[in-house]
């Protein structure tokens, strides 16, 4: 009979509560995480969930105001779920149109 470790998500921000970036510059969110087995991980803007699954960093590009709002991180396995949540404010006047979320 052969034991399978089961562990519960560990989550953490590499960046903690809050980033702020001036229009038109670009940022990046990431996360540490953990757990068996393997997580899947999620991002969300607002609550709503944006594009891939199973990706730890999130990059925006060239920022506009839109982009300001609450981007959570959640890790889930069969034993949990753990979730965190970084503020962006998006600083200064939109100067070009257009946003870029890449996963």
């Amino acid at each position: 009979l052969q034991a399978h470790l089961v562990l519960p998500p560990t989550l953490e921000l590499d960046i903690r509560d809050k980033m702020m970036v001036k229009v038109g510059n670009s940022c990046t969110l990431s996360g540490r995480y953990s757990g068996k087995p393997a997580p899947s991980i999620t991002w969300t803007k607002n609550d709503e969930e944006l594009k891939k699954k199973h990706v730890y960093l999130l990059e925006l590009y060239s920022v506009t105001r839109k982009e300001s709002g609450d981007y959570t991180i959640t890790a889930e396995n069969i034993n949990g779920t753990k979730y965190a949540t970084i503020k962006v404010k998006v600083l200064g006047n939109n100067s070009t149109s257009g946003n870029s979320h890449k996963l």
